[in-house]
């Protein structure tokens, strides 16, 4: 993708049209004026304008989201000029904040669009079918009916965050308390030219909120895969974050050597964590209570973070997840053991540890990892607890990118 700079622009001019009025498919016609649906259509119309021009051969785009307010009535006849403007080019989402005005100036609407760029291979694999669009380049959502029996609409309607554009791939896989956007100042620091992220949320996660899922490491490993294949990734590094570190073990048993190497930020081992009765307890609690999740941060971090940091920790993994799915992913990280399926194998591995973790620390890297992966490595991150990527994003990134350019 071109990059799209800030304050990028693209018009629309239309008139309103009866068609354009608001009329329903029961009720049928209402006002007769421009209809805040048909602003919509526009504001992604003008907004899809602005995008075409930075498309590369083999990419497409497609709607993620659009907002509208609609503050004034125009009425059939009036002429209206839709503009959409870039407001932030994240990865691969981008986002335009939109105005229309009618031909005296006065505003009728403002909203944005969020726009996401996709391979057009797998954007046409994802929506069934062959791309509808006005340039051969770009896809075009297929109607749900249209949709092959089986498909699965609700794993087709999620594209994962990806930030940079650079050849080395990776794929990172959040822990228990996070989602494709909780790695902090970490996610901000990637050099987009060198390397390429792609930010995994899981089934019940994030953007995949009401999502069903069996929320099983094989169900992880699966969406992850899926992912990558769609966006044309032959082979790539798996960053796994805390529980995210047990399900990038499941990933490289699944992908074989397609897997470039390992990177794990505290994570959890093959084994999985034996619980205490105590711990159990804890951590079985936290899918529903917010003093279990606080405790489980607070312990993790070394009793030594500010509350307000913690607080907001809490809230965003609230946030950031349905109960059912928190509460059944315990089962995955802690109570799956699968080590004897990774014992010995050669892939790259570098672990990342806190020194105040007191959970994860150097000390069960050495027992797990160091043990069963004969290239693998241990760092310990000095001032750093469970969660590095907001405790210490310099130096967590540096010994990534240190991992990273040694593949």
């Amino acid at each position: 993708m071109i990059p799209v700079p800030v304050g990028a622009a693209a018009a629309l001019d239309v008139v309103v049209t009866p068609e354009m009025t608001v009329r329903f498919d029961e009720l049928g016609p209402v006002h007769p004026v421009y209809a805040t649906y048909s602003m919509a259509k526009h504001f992604e119309e003008a907004g899809r304008k602005l995008l075409l021009r930075h498309l590369e051969p083999g990419e497409a785009g497609i709607g993620r989201s659009v907002s509208v307010e609609h503050l004034a009535p125009s009425r059939v006849g009036d002429a209206v000029r839709v503009t959409a403007r870039c407001v932030e080019l994240r990865g691969n989402r981008l986002t335009c904040a939109c105005r229309a005005v009618d031909a005296g100036g006065r505003e009728l609407g403002r909203g944005t669009t969020v726009q996401t760029v996709l391979a057009e291979e797998a954007l046409q694999a994802r929506i069934g079918g062959p791309a509808r669009a006005s340039t051969p380049r770009v896809g075009s959502a297929t109607p749900l009916s249209d949709r092959p029996a089986g498909q699965d609409t609700a794993a087709m309607a999620y594209e994962p965050l990806v930030i940079g554009n650079g050849p080395r791939k990776v794929l990172a896989l959040p822990g228990w308390f996070g989602s494709a956007t909780g790695w902090g100042p970490f996610a901000d620091l990637v050099d987009e030219d060198r390397y390429s992220y792609l930010f995994l949320d899981y089934r019940g996660y994030g953007a995949r909120r009401g999502e069903a899922g069996e929320h099983t490491l094989a169900e992880i490993s699966a969406d992850a895969l899926g992912a990558v294949d769609a966006l044309g990734w032959t082979s790539f590094a798996v960053l796994g974050h805390s529980m995210g570190g047990t399900a990038m073990q499941r990933v490289l048993l699944d992908a074989g050597d397609r897997v470039r190497g390992l990177i794990g930020i505290s994570p959890v081992p093959s084994t999985g964590v034996p619980l205490d009765e105590q711990a159990d307890q804890l951590f079985s609690g936290a899918a529903e209570k917010r003093e279990a999740r606080y405790a489980i941060i607070d312990m993790t971090t070394g009793g030594r973070l500010s509350s307000t940091w913690l607080d907001r920790m809490v809230q965003f993994s609230f946030d950031q997840s349905d109960p059912v799915a928190f509460g059944a992913y315990l089962d995955a990280w802690a109570r799956t053991d699968f080590s004897d399926q990774v014992q010995g194998n050669p892939v790259p591995v570098r672990v990342l540890v806190g020194e105040h973790d007191p959970a994860l620390g150097a000390a069960v890297m050495e027992q797990t990892f160091l043990r069963q992966y004969p290239n693998a490595a241990l760092e310990v991150l000095a001032n750093a607890g469970h969660y590095a990527m907001f405790e210490t994003p310099v130096a967590l990134l540096t010994a990534v990118e240190r991992f990273l350019d040694e593949l």
